[in-house]
Order: C-alpha cells, then structure tokens, then sequence
C-alpha cells in the first residue's frame, strides 16, 4: 500500500487554493501529521482500518474534522482521500457533485466515518 507524504497533501491543498479560491496555510502540521498516520494505525499488531477503504476513509474524514489547514479543508480531505484511493489503483466510479455532496455531508456531521468507508466501497 501506498501512502501519501505531508509534503504531497500540503501540495493538493495548495494546488485547490489556487484552482479554486480560499486562505493556503498549514493551522496545525501536527494536526496534519496525525491525519496522515492514522490510517495507518495498529492495535496489538492488526490494523486498526482494515481495507483501503477504511484507511481513505479515515484519511478523508480526519482532514475534513480536525481541519488542519487554514481553509479548504473539505476539498482537501476529499482530494487527498481520492487521490490516496488512486495511487492504491482504486478510481471511484461517482460525479463530481457526488464527491461535493458528501465532503459537505461529512462536514455538517451527516456522514459518519463508517458511512463514508461504505461510500467509497458502493462507488468503487
């Protein structure tokens, strides 16, 4: 499995800036550094988000919730989680509106972590 670098979501995060609009900036890089290891979590040797869908979803969601950067922290949870699902071979099957409407679900709380895990794998 294929992992993202602090450098390469920083990246995403400002490349969406640019394309889209909002305030670049890290708020909390150890916040940041904690969303990118916790999919990668262990408990007693197992994986604690077993699947690469439970480990993007945890990506996603912990970005969008602790919101680590300044703004766009929706758009950035959302392309990080999709582009760490692309560099792992998995292309969700889904419209752009579709990724819109549930990183807006999951930042209003309407989408659970679990719920967003079973997205990825209706649309995958």
């Amino acid at each position: 499995m294929k992992r993202l670098s602090m450098a390469q979501v920083k990246a995403i995060h400002g490349m969406l800036i640019i394309e889209i609009g909002g305030t670049a900036g890290v708020r909390d890089e150890s916040v940041l550094e904690t969303d990118l290891i916790s999919p990668l979590q262990t408990f007693d040797g197992d994986d604690i988000y077993k699947g690469l869908a439970a480990k993007a979803a945890r990506l996603g969601y912990g970005i969008i919730h602790s919101r680590p950067f300044i703004g766009g922290n929706v758009r950035t949870g959302m392309h990080t989680m999709l582009t760490f699902l692309a560099v792992n071979n998995v292309w969700l099957h889904c419209s752009d509106q579709e990724i819109v409407d549930a990183g807006h679900l999951i930042a209003s709380e309407e989408m659970s972590q679990g719920q967003l895990m079973h997205w990825i794998i209706q649309h995958s």
